[in-house]
């Protein structure tokens, strides 16, 4: 295994304590003290963060060229989702104001947000998206060995980073 696989099992075990905090922490405090208004798409984030992690914890332990199709699933999707992070981290904030999409929060649901959605969800998608895109654009682990006699410091068939 490469070093971009030991950065998506990081990714995974953010993402699962994430989902924990998500399903523990954040989603009671906002619904006890903002209300349950958006208590369906909480849910369903949760699932989507959840199987998300799967398989985030599955390309850990995964050669890059076995699972390349969910690779590039995968990267695209934690591209996008970095961007959402950043755009509902100055929303959160309160940098920039777009009351129909996201509304200021009190205090004991802004400092879960904060801690779950701030700093462990965007160290969760920027782990995902190095991890992805070096396993998908420059995969470091050889699926078979070369044989005998042959140099093996030419780039492999998907090309060294």
């Amino acid at each position: 295994m490469t070093a971009a696989h030991t950065v998506c099992g990081y990714a995974a075990i953010c993402g699962f304590i994430r989902c924990f905090l998500l399903a523990f922490v954040t989603i009671p405090v906002t619904c006890a003290t903002d209300g349950c208004t958006d208590w369906a798409d909480s849910c369903f984030l949760l699932v989507a963060e959840f199987y998300y992690t799967y398989v985030l914890m599955k390309f850990s332990s995964s050669p890059s060229a076995k699972v390349r199709q969910d690779l590039c699933l995968c990267f695209f999707w934690s591209i996008f989702l970095l961007v959402l992070r950043v755009w509902s981290t100055l929303m959160i904030l309160g940098i920039v104001h777009r009351p129909a999409i996201y509304h200021t929060r009190g205090t004991a649901a802004m400092i879960a947000n904060i801690f779950s959605g701030v700093i462990l969800g965007t160290v969760f998608n920027a782990l995902a998206s190095y991890g992805s895109g070096v396993l998908l654009f420059c995969p470091k682990d050889r699926t078979s060995s070369p044989p005998e006699g042959l140099l093996t410091d030419a780039p492999n068939a998907a090309g060294d980073c």
